[in-house]
């Protein structure tokens, strides 16, 4: 008897049935989010408006940042349903740029502290000129199976937006896929952490980054990182990403560093990190 292959619909149903309903909201569309193909990507006039609002937003105007900033964001969703499916479930959904769908969710109240209006990619291709639109990426779905190698499909997809977006940021590719890099090990510290299987999920995610970086031939990616801190209770550390990459946020106006920037003195990293995990904790 031959088993029909699952489907995409039925792999996310397994995925949602094993994680806990807290850690849902990523994986599906909610009431205040829209749905953006992930090929808008590589459409001009769809990353000059999201570039256009994080100008607006953190008052930059450097097309290296922005650049780098818009891939974090695009990034951390692309990866998500294959990363989650493959290490939950055991089988991966495709990160293929025409297979992925972002969910982009409206900001509200103090969020909304910019305001900006252009272009917006909707799911029919077409574009509203004059529609005002807050928000941020939050999560993705995959409506496909993937039937060829992970690395393989998540080298191509990343890749080809990491090598449009340094097209128009004039360089910074190296620093891009670096962002991809942290966005892997995030998503998997993420499902790991969701399922209680941490350690695997850690090894996972250098499995998965020294595999594509063999499939780039000469482009070596780094290694992902990973800090665990200690609370003051005799609970279990906590585990953060220790980035390899930075957002270059801090060269704006704002001029603050987050809590995980490699670019800050370790000692100051890990007294914030310990303050994470302590109000994580609570």
């Amino acid at each position: 008897m031959v088993v029909p292959n699952p489907t995409a619909e039925a792999v996310l149903t397994r995925l949602l049935n094993t994680l806990p309903v807290s850690e849902h909201a990523p994986l599906i569309l909610d009431g205040g989010s829209q749905e953006i193909p992930a090929s808008a990507i590589l459409d001009p006039e769809w990353v000059e408006h999201e570039m256009h609002l994080r100008s607006e937003r953190w008052q930059v105007d450097d097309p290296l940042i922005l650049g780098t900033v818009l891939w974090r964001a695009i990034s951390s969703s692309l990866v998500l349903p294959t990363v989650a499916s493959l290490f939950v479930t055991g089988t991966a959904l495709s990160p293929r740029l025409q297979d992925v769908v972002l969910h982009r969710r409206a900001l509200t109240g103090r969020d909304v502290d910019f305001v900006a209006s252009g272009a917006i990619s909707t799911l029919d291709g077409t574009f509203s000129p004059n529609r005002k639109m807050y928000g941020r990426l939050v999560g993705a779905r995959s409506t496909r199976v993937l039937t060829t190698p992970v690395e393989s499909a998540l080298a191509e997809a990343l890749g080809s937006g990491i090598e449009y977006l340094s097209s128009l940021c004039g360089k910074g590719e190296r620093r891009l896929w670096a962002v991809a890099v942290d966005s892997i090990a995030t998503r998997y510290l993420w499902a790991g952490t969701a399922t209680g299987r941490v350690d695997e999920a850690l090894e996972s995610a250098r499995a998965t980054v020294r595999e594509i970086s063999g499939q780039l031939g000469g482009t070596r990616l780094p290694a992902p990182r990973f800090q665990e801190v200690a609370t003051e209770s005799e609970g279990a550390p906590h585990t953060f990403v220790h980035r390899v990459s930075c957002c270059l946020l801090y060269n704006g106006p704002h001029g603050v560093k987050c809590s995980t920037c490699p670019r800050q003195h370790p000692d100051v990293r890990l007294a914030r990190l310990s303050e994470r995990a302590r109000r994580l904790g609570r």
